[in-house]
């Protein structure tokens, strides 16, 4: 199987987690600093031995750095699209939190919308070109923010609901804040209309996924601790919730011991809305074809199991139907990729 001409859809893509390397060195010179690409590669890339989730995340300081003015917002946004669209990615949907933009008082509204006009720059470029590509942003509330700030870039996401944003999440340290913390906060999510996904599960707690589902989720970022748990996976099942799976990202994090106990296929046998994404491109070094490389290679995929994947991604992306349809005739109904 071509997984590089594979027509593909992430959900679960963090900005900053994503930039590209070539781009932040670019960013990094306008600011009077020289580095190369090898030294830029270690800094911003994952440890071979990490050892956690919070060691992984500390791996976001120096791209967090680099986007706090709406041009490398924007930038990081365009190039981001264009490196998933080189890999046949024809739906993405990007996060970030704006309120970790703020080292020159950017407000959350700007930075949204500079990330929006970076995927419409990128939609624009690949429509002159003949290739279809369509992208969302999904606006994060951070565990370890107020409740003022994380209400506040809700707030700013509702804003721009339907003009580039698709959604809410929340991220940050699982363990320390757990989901039950934030109910007041996705409540206010709920009445603002904002399609949600939040990140449960990533670190063992199946409570978080509980929690989620109860507050208004209709994904779980991670989902893993949920394997085994046969009455929850009937829970999602039943109510069509989606899990985003980011295989890499999980084993890096110790989430899972290795990519062959990633529960993509005990989750499509129980009939949850499995994806497959990437989480982070530049922090795992990886690629969404190499996630789909990597899952048939310890599952040997059979082409029912592709198509339900796909067809995952469809149903529980935050897409108007209108490109839900346009998504399934490229993916799922033989048209050749545009």
């Amino acid at each position: 199987m071509d997984y590089l001409e594979m027509p593909k859809l992430d959900l679960h893509c963090h900005l900053d987690g994503s930039i590209n390397l070539t781009l932040a060195q670019e960013l990094l010179r306008e600011r009077g600093e020289e580095v190369t690409l090898p030294e830029l590669r270690e800094r911003m890339q994952v440890p071979e031995h990490c050892t956690s989730l919070e060691e992984y995340l500390k791996t976001f300081a120096l791209p967090l750095a680099l986007l706090q003015t709406e041009d490398s917002l924007r930038r990081a946004a365009f190039q981001l699209a264009m490196d998933c669209a080189e890999e046949r990615i024809v739906y993405l949907e990007t996060r970030f939190a704006p309120m970790c933009c703020r080292e020159k008082r950017l407000t959350a509204e700007r930075a949204i919308r500079a990330v929006c006009e970076g995927l419409a720059r990128a939609q624009a470029k690949l429509a002159a070109e003949g290739r279809y590509f369509r992208a969302g942003v999904i606006v994060c509330a951070m565990r370890h923010m107020t409740a003022e700030e994380n209400s506040a870039a809700f707030r700013a996401a509702r804003e721009q609901l339907g003009c580039g944003v698709v959604g809410v999440d929340l991220a940050g340290a699982e363990a320390a804040y757990p989901n039950a913390m934030f109910r007041d906060l996705f409540a206010e999510a709920v009445r603002l209309g904002l399609p949600i996904t939040i990140h449960s599960g990533e670190t063992g707690s199946r409570d978080n996924i509980r929690e989620a589902v109860a507050m208004g989720a209709r994904r779980i970022g991670h989902g893993t601790a949920m394997r085994g748990d046969h009455d929850l996976e009937q829970l999602l099942a039943k109510q069509r919730i989606g899990v985003e799976q980011c295989p890499t990202s999980n084993l890096q994090t110790r989430a899972i011991p290795g990519i062959s106990a990633c529960p993509v296929r005990e989750y499509l046998r129980a009939g949850v809305p499995v994806t497959l994404n990437t989480d982070n491109r530049t922090v795992s070094g990886i690629t969404l074809t190499h996630e789909w490389r990597e899952v048939d290679r310890a599952f040997s995929l059979t082409g029912e199991e592709r198509d339900a994947l796909l067809r995952n991604a469809i149903e529980t992306s935050f897409a108007d139907d209108d490109v839900k349809e346009e998504l399934t005739r490229i993916c799922l109904n033989g048209a050749k990729w545009l």
